[in-house]
């Protein structure tokens, strides 16, 4: 059973950083070189000096990120809460279409569960073992987890509502514009019997993060190991953010993939092989690029988008049972109506030849992955129709993992708002 507890969690002290929206930052997964570089002049606090720390003369990266998060404890930069909480987030942002939104979770610790249990956390992605394992080693050096797993809850009843309504009757006590254009809130919440035994029964989803909790899950195992304590430890416990499955702000955006062509794969042979599997439909060339986008959200059964340096843009789209046969017998049901599991399993790897986890760019920005391909720096660039949470659940309850980067929770859950340390 999933044990969500309150926890004496790590922030900035305002006073020493001036402005909370200077040190809070998106996570480091979505941080690209050019804004890791805007925001660390941002300020000598801000949280890319610890998440996506660079290497010094006398120190490899995980050395200068755990060497700079104990100085800012000892010099009161970070500070620790003297109590327990839990935390309240509402995150103010427009979506991808732009229109405006508000998200609301709880930030607070959940039991990674033992090996065998029951599962109760449920994920649905692959994940890349190099990133857990860059992951692995800051965490072992700060020996803290410096950023937050994103989690899906059920409360058809609203018994979590009365918590949130009365935290937002007080002015917030973190806010900040972090890099995203996203307004983030936060409240510390004194522990609730209500929220303690509300989670004691729930399945819980990843949504985002997972990455973060299979970390969180390796450094307990190699500690627990080593330490053999015969009590519960901080590092039994992962730093969560828990969203309410039918929250309106809850909203799942497509991630688009960009690729180059192998070498062996011309662009007219792979056009010939994808009419030998799909419906492939070249779009009017006069028509504007995200046409292309529109007209897969007009689709019912699986469909694609295919925009291919100086050839243009075309609809891919195959029936459900003839992808069945596409996919292979080994093909989890499931998959069978999964757009980006045919993208993956169907063209990246049976068309084109790639490996199982071939990494590609991923950009949720249809406009930008137009962009992308239409001025070279990519062959070809593959659109996808957004992924329903009802599906994320089928997945994760039937033990189904999806592509990597199958969806896109956007806002992520900023890094830098609590911390939770680990001893």
């Amino acid at each position: 059973m999933p044990l969500v507890k309150p926890f004496q969690g790590i922030c900035f002290d305002k006073e020493k950083v001036g402005s909370y929206s200077r040190v809070i930052t998106p996570p480091f997964d979505v941080i690209s070189p050019t804004m890791r570089e805007e925001l660390a002049k941002q300020s000598s606090y801000n949280m890319v000096h610890l998440i996506l720390p660079e290497e010094s003369d006398s120190k490899n990266r995980y050395e200068v990120a755990a060497a700079r998060f104990s100085e800012w404890l000892k010099s009161g930069v970070l500070r620790q809460d003297p109590q327990e909480f839990y935390y309240l987030i509402e995150q103010h942002f427009r979506g991808m279409d732009n229109q405006p939104r508000v998200r609301r979770g709880i930030i607070g610790l959940v039991e990674l569960p033992p090996a065998g249990e029951k599962r109760r956390i449920l994920d649905h992605e692959r994940t890349f073992p190099h990133k857990i394992e860059d992951r692995l080693r800051l965490m072992e050096a700060t020996r803290a987890q410096l950023e937050i797993v994103f989690l899906l809850y059920e409360d058809k009843e609203k018994t979590l509502t009365p918590v949130f309504q009365k935290a937002l009757s007080h002015p917030p006590d973190i806010m900040a514009d972090t890099a995203d254009r996203v307004t983030q809130k936060v409240w510390r919440l004194k522990p609730s019997e209500i929220v303690s035994s509300f989670f004691r029964e729930k399945t819980l989803y990843i949504a985002d993060g997972h990455h973060r909790f299979r970390t969180a899950v390796t450094y307990r195992d190699r500690i627990r190991a080593m330490e053999n304590p015969p009590q519960k430890q901080e590092y039994d416990y992962a730093l969560v953010a828990l969203v309410d499955c039918d929250d309106p702000g809850l909203v799942i955006w497509p991630t688009h993939r960009l690729l180059d062509l192998p070498q062996d794969v011309t662009v007219d042979s792979f056009l010939k092989r994808l009419k030998e599997c799909f419906r492939v439909e070249p779009l009017d060339s006069n028509l504007p690029g995200l046409a292309l986008v529109e007209r897969l959200e007009q689709e019912n059964s699986c469909a694609i988008g295919v925009s291919v340096y100086g050839h243009g843009n075309y609809l891919l789209t195959v029936n459900p049972a003839d992808a069945k046969t596409f996919l292979g017998e080994d093909c989890p049901e499931l998959w069978h109506e999964l757009d980006v599991a045919v993208l993956h399993r169907g063209i990246l790897e049976r068309v084109l030849g790639l490996p199982v986890g071939f990494e590609m760019i991923y950009e949720p920005d249809a406009q930008k992955a137009l962009d992308t391909a239409s001025r070279g720096e990519k062959t070809v660039a593959f659109f996808l129709r957004a992924i329903r949470p009802e599906q994320v659940r089928a997945c994760a309850d039937a033990g189904v993992y999806m592509p990597e980067k199958a969806t896109y929770f956007f806002p992520k859950i900023p890094s830098g708002a609590v911390i939770h340390a680990l001893h």
